[in-house]
């Protein structure tokens, strides 16, 4: 294993104390790498793989409707992994929408509630659906007509997908 030693003058001021060190540490660390793929636009460190694994499944150029789920157990990153994806996607699309705590909304407000938010994010503008299924003909035609990201993040239960 090769090991190389930082140059502390150019990188490490004097600390004052162990977290100023630590941080001056990740700062010339990451410097000396420079590779901006390491740390995500939120500072994380090692999300960079599932990511690119994620895009990719989302970039193929076919007109097809794409569904990707993840799922897991809580607390493993699965919103802040699809957080990021979006937030680095959403310019490709003609128009985007990341709901939150879906489980949790539906049973407070219903489906018709979050559909309705949905749709209003996608064609900004104020749009008033009647029932959870279905959409008016005027609605359906013009988001057929667009490239759309949509992310729902914690769904529990397939109506709230449909």
């Amino acid at each position: 294993m090769k090991m190389h030693l930082l140059n502390t003058k150019e990188c490490i001021a004097p600390p004052r104390n162990d977290v100023q060190l630590l941080k001056e540490i990740i700062k010339c660390v990451l410097m000396n790498l420079n590779n901006k793929h390491l740390v995500s636009s939120k500072g994380l460190i090692g999300i960079d793989k599932p990511m690119a694994h994620l895009k990719s499944l989302l970039s193929d150029e076919s007109e097809d409707v794409r569904v990707v789920g993840i799922w897991g157990m809580g607390g493993i990153g699965k919103t802040t992994l699809a957080e990021e994806v979006f937030h680095q996607l959403q310019s490709e699309y003609d128009s985007y929408c990341f709901l939150v705590n879906i489980r949790e909304e539906s049973a407070k407000h219903g489906m018709v509630f979050l559909k309705e938010k949905l749709v209003s994010a996608l064609l900004d503008e104020d749009v008033k659906v009647d029932t959870a299924n279905g959409l008016p003909r005027y609605v359906e035609m013009r988001i057929r007509r667009m490239k759309v990201l949509i992310v729902l993040d914690d769904v529990s239960d397939f109506d709230q997908l449909e």
